[in-house]
């Protein structure tokens, strides 16, 4: 019997768009597009793929009776046999789906890892380990909702946006529940603003400024970056001030805007709720969760500064009140703690 090792197990999936609960592109339609696209010919295509001419025509037909626009655009080309090419949003269509399907290939290897470590390879032989297969997974969202309004203490418009806003940054970043063990302290979150969203980040996420991994960015944007500090992917995400005007399509029935915006959001699709970008962010060694790096002493007031805070003017060293950088001013003299 030949020796089994971890590298020889791999998970696999499929990945279908559906529309309208029919499916509308897979791998097979997939591959037919690229063919049309790389070899600008349908007949070409139906050589180079496998799939029946006749087949291939059929299936474009049906693609673009479902979604109502035109994908291909085929000519005559008298002795060449004529061509064809994609239409824009054919193009598009092809670009989007080989980044999801890339995006589930890459999450199906950190999957097989992380639930199937259970098993261990050892000399050609599967035995079971100590550790069990973790079962956590993300909460619903009308679950994490609730928590989060009692957390908060009212049910607002904010509240939804923030939930889902997390519920998305933890899946771009592929964390399934960020409250496991496993993910403790393996998260970042940088808010933007001081709104009901970030109580909700923070309550779905479980990322707390007193945790370090919950920053504060004084920006008046309703906007959020999830960083996965394992493999240092980030993803901003920002509400988009059209979803306000969004929010009667998918509330149709509410007259109330305050409820019409709160059901919206509920129902409105991520892209139509979110923009959403890739980013990268640079993380300050004394910004990272843990004990303080660094300590340092100001020259004028004797006070201790954590995490790289202080502030170098000429050669001294000053904590930021000191360095006139201070949020308050005083009134008085410092008061004895006796008369407290």
């Amino acid at each position: 019997m030949d020796t089994v090792k971890d590298k020889d197990w791999a998970l696999k999936s499929k990945v279908w768009l559906e529309l309208k609960g029919r499916p509308f592109i897979g791998e097979g339609r997939l591959a037919m597009l690229q063919a049309i696209q790389n070899s600008g010919s349908i007949i070409d295509a139906s050589r180079k793929t496998g799939i029946p001419y006749r087949r291939m025509r059929g299936a474009i037909r049906e693609m673009e009776t479902a979604i109502g626009a035109k994908l291909v655009n085929a000519y005559r080309g008298g002795g060449n046999g004529g061509g064809a090419s994609l239409t824009p949003m054919a193009a598009d269509l092809v670009e989007s789906f080989e980044k999801i399907s890339r995006f589930y290939e890459q999450s199906s290897d950190t999957r097989l890892e992380e639930f199937f470590s259970f098993f261990l390879f050892s000399n050609g032989k599967i035995r079971r380990s100590k550790t069990k297969r973790r079962s956590n997974c993300m909460e619903s969202f009308d679950v994490l909702l609730k928590k989060s309004v009692e957390s908060h203490g009212h049910l607002c418009a904010g509240q939804v946006i923030g939930v889902r806003m997390a519920m998305l940054g933890c899946r771009l970043l592929g964390i399934d529940d960020p409250k496991a063990p496993e993910f403790k302290k393996k998260m970042i979150v940088y808010v933007e603003i001081d709104r009901c969203a970030t109580d909700a980040i923070e309550s779905v996420t479980g990322c707390r400024m007193g945790k370090r991994t919950l920053k504060y960015k004084d920006f008046g944007v309703n906007a959020a970056t999830f960083v996965n500090l394992k493999t240092g992917d980030a993803y901003r995400i920002v509400s988009t001030e059209e979803s306000r005007d969004l929010a009667k399509k998918y509330a149709p029935g509410e007259t109330d805007k305050r409820k019409q915006q709160l059901e919206g959001y509920k129902q409105m699709p991520d892209e139509e709720l979110f923009d959403i970008q890739k980013v990268g962010v640079h993380l300050p060694e004394y910004d990272m969760p843990g004990p303080p790096k660094r300590h340092a002493v100001c020259s004028r007031c004797g006070q201790v500064v954590r995490d790289g805070k202080e502030r170098k003017i000429g050669d001294e060293i000053m904590c930021r009140p000191c360095a006139g950088e201070g949020y308050f001013y005083p009134v008085t003299s410092e008061i004895e703690t006796d008369a407290v």
